[in-house]
This record gives C-alpha cells, structure tokens and sequence, in this order.
C-alpha cells in the first residue's frame, strides 16, 4: 500500500521520481481498522476485509449513488434501490 500512496521527491532541479509513501501511516490505518473490526487477519493471506468492513464499505458507497442519483438519475442504472 505503501507504493500505491506514494508520491514524486523533489529533488530541487532533477527531474521526479516516485517514491514510496510511509508505511507507518499504512500500517497505523491498518491496526486501527483491526481494532474496530472492519479488518482481519488470515494465515498466510495477509489482512481481509471482514463482513462488517463489507458491510460499512458498501452502505457508504450506496449513500454516495442515491446523492449523485438525486442530481442525475441515470446513476440508478448502478445500483439497486433499497426497499423499506
């Protein structure tokens, strides 16, 4: 994860170059969202999302559809309408 939220190194007149990003903000996000339960670790898999990580990820993903359906409706298209 570290590379993928890195960023460029300014190094004055040379041209950028990517660099990895810290891994202790990573890994500090990582054992916070452990400690709530909305990550777990499996052997030899690393950490997962666990059903209740699921399960908060795709309410909050589906609030931001009905927002954007409410300015064009053709966003429906995407998702379900939840009943009742």
């Amino acid at each position: 994860l570290s590379s993928e939220f890195g960023g460029a190194r300014d190094g004055g007149s040379a041209p950028y170059h990517p660099r990895k990003g810290s891994r202790n903000i990573v890994r500090t996000a990582l054992q916070q969202l452990e400690e709530a339960g909305y990550v777990g670790i499996r052997e030899k898999r690393g950490r997962v999302i666990t059903p209740s990580g699921r399960k908060l990820v795709d309410g909050f993903a589906y609030d931001v559809l009905i927002e954007m359906a409410k300015t064009n409706p053709q966003m429906m298209k995407y998702g379900r309408v939840k009943r009742g």
